[in-house]
């Protein structure tokens, strides 16, 4: 299973720096979604990864934790 490092994310944010709004109107998401996803009240999809991904000029694994399938 594939999920979203939102420690990662977040650094990512304070490097930048860009907040929830203006990386949501960025990315085409409302900011609930990035809001959501920071706070691990939702699952990214391999799309939102992407555009995540694709705005702060990284590949989409590299905001991914994955799990072992043990």
């Amino acid at each position: 299973m594939i999920e979203l490092n939102r420690v990662r994310l977040l650094d990512l944010m304070l490097e930048r720096p860009i907040g929830v709004n203006a990386l949501a109107k960025a990315c085409g998401f409302a900011q609930a979604t990035v809001s959501d996803l920071l706070n691990g009240k939702r699952r990214a999809s391999i799309t939102t990864v992407a555009k995540l991904a694709g705005f702060f000029g990284i590949k989409p694994r590299e905001l991914l934790i994955e799990e072992d399938s043990k």
